[in-house]
């Protein structure tokens, strides 16, 4: 495929048919786990992008030998629709629309996915977007989902106070912390334990940070199983907060906001603990005296205080 053959330019009238085309064979390829959308038709995907999507959209579509293969539909700085046709699937649509998106809306880019579609979070976090809130999508979907912002180099992105917890630890002056997002476990056994993990640089809950591509649930599963041989069945995330950590083997800051999960476990893999580390099961309270970030210890303690709704947000 030559570039010349590829291009994006404004949604016209005749377009119509193709892009609901798209919507429909992507939607239905990439949310095998949600009801509402195996059962959802053509025709239907016709009407809702007739009268919902197109009256309220900006709309720009991406074309191979000027053939319909992707769409972007923003209202202002938010992505309402971003989908690209299955057989185009990595082939680059989806950063050339994300990219197109930032160029539209230079001071700052919103939108939301499933939990679900890692792929589709991978690609945003790929290129910068941060999550900013887990929560629940609309009926009749009412499936979990993610709110993801992005802010143009120089505006530093975080979520509000509120949404990013607590900031623990001393901020060093003039020092430069490098921002590590990090996904960490609370894993229970039946006896009411949690699994913490002992290094040579102290105590931790399993996790760690995020690796390029990686989905927050991505992370925490590997390092589960990479740190302790745990194979893990997630929760949800119950708190966030930001730890702020000097680390001597690296000799450098960090700012780590900290996504904690609940979770059980769902299977063992022997021969897959670090080397140098040793998987402890102990009662809260003594995670609590154990655990060297105050940020897990507080994690914990959000925990069990934490009415049983709120724990699995």
């Amino acid at each position: 495929m030559t570039e010349p053959a590829r291009a994006i330019r404004k949604f016209e009238a005749r377009d119509e048919s193709a892009v609901a085309g798209v919507w429909y064979r992507s939607g239905r390829s990439a949310y095998t786990f949600l009801p509402t959308w195996q059962a959802f038709t053509f025709e239907r995907a016709q009407e809702v992008f007739r009268n919902v999507i197109r009256p309220t959209c900006d709309i720009w579509v991406g074309t191979l030998h000027d053939e319909v293969v992707a769409y972007l539909a923003m209202r202002a700085s938010y992505i309402d629709r971003m989908y690209v046709d299955p057989i185009e699937w990595r082939k680059g649509w989806g950063t050339l629309l994300v990219a197109l998106a930032k160029n539209l809306s230079p001071n700052g880019v919103e939108l939301h996915t499933h939990q679900e579609n890692h792929a589709a979070r991978a690609l945003y976090q790929k290129h910068g977007f941060v999550a900013v809130r887990f929560g629940v999508s609309p009926p009749p979907e009412s499936a979990p989902d993610v709110e993801y912002h992005w802010r143009p180099s120089g505006q530093r992105l975080q979520p509000s106070a509120a949404e990013a917890g607590p900031v623990f630890g001393q901020r060093v002056a003039g020092a430069w912390y490098v921002p590590r997002p990090s996904a960490y476990a609370l894993i229970a056994n039946a006896a009411g334990e949690l699994a913490v993990i002992r290094t040579a640089e102290g105590v931790f809950l399993p996790g760690g940070g995020i690796e390029a591509g990686e989905t927050l649930e991505q992370a925490v599963r590997r390092e589960a199983l990479e740190e302790c041989g745990l194979e893990l069945g997630l929760l949800g995330p119950v708190s966030r907060a930001i730890q702020l950590v000097y680390s001597q083997a690296e000799r450098m800051y960090f700012e780590k906001p900290s996504t904690f999960f609940t979770a059980v476990v769902a299977g063992y893999r022997s021969g897959s603990l670090e080397e140098g580390s040793e998987l402890l099961w102990v009662l809260p309270h003594e995670a609590t005296s154990l655990l060297s970030h105050e940020s897990h210890r507080w994690a914990i303690r959000w925990r069990a205080s934490a009415p049983a709704a709120d724990r699995r947000r």
